[in-house]
């Protein structure tokens, strides 16, 4: 990400890559807490500020924010039955969204073209 963020077109998009940064360390880090959602949050949303181009793309992301913290909601602290079979599966729904969900935000943003009049 910060490799990405400096061969960025615009500035708009290395900040955008740059708050999703920590959020690639989070869900790629073998230790997960339920409290680091905050952080992929913060960083999805800026990131989503800066390089969603309709307000179609807005509620997507927003949506898929909302699956991500269902997920994780039911991971810790609330147990669905049967929970030894539940929280993979949840688990396993919070990290493909949130992979996605990066992954797709850091795209958009490295695939950015540049304003004509920026000087960057």
């Amino acid at each position: 990400m910060i490799a990405a963020a400096s061969r960025a077109r615009s500035v708009r998009a290395a900040v955008a890559l740059a708050a999703l940064a920590p959020g690639v360390f989070l869900l790629s880090n073998r230790i997960f807490s339920p409290q680091f959602i905050l952080v992929l949050f913060a960083g999805w949303a800026f990131a989503a500020a800066l390089v969603a181009r309709s307000t179609r793309e807005q509620l997507a992301i927003g949506i898929a924010m909302a699956v991500a913290a269902v997920g994780n909601m039911f991971v810790y602290p609330y147990a669905l039955p049967r929970y030894t079979a539940t929280w993979p599966l949840s688990s396993a729904v919070l990290f493909s969204v949130g992979f996605g969900l990066t992954f797709w935000l850091a795209r958009r943003a490295a695939s950015a073209a540049a304003p004509e009049n920026a000087t960057t």
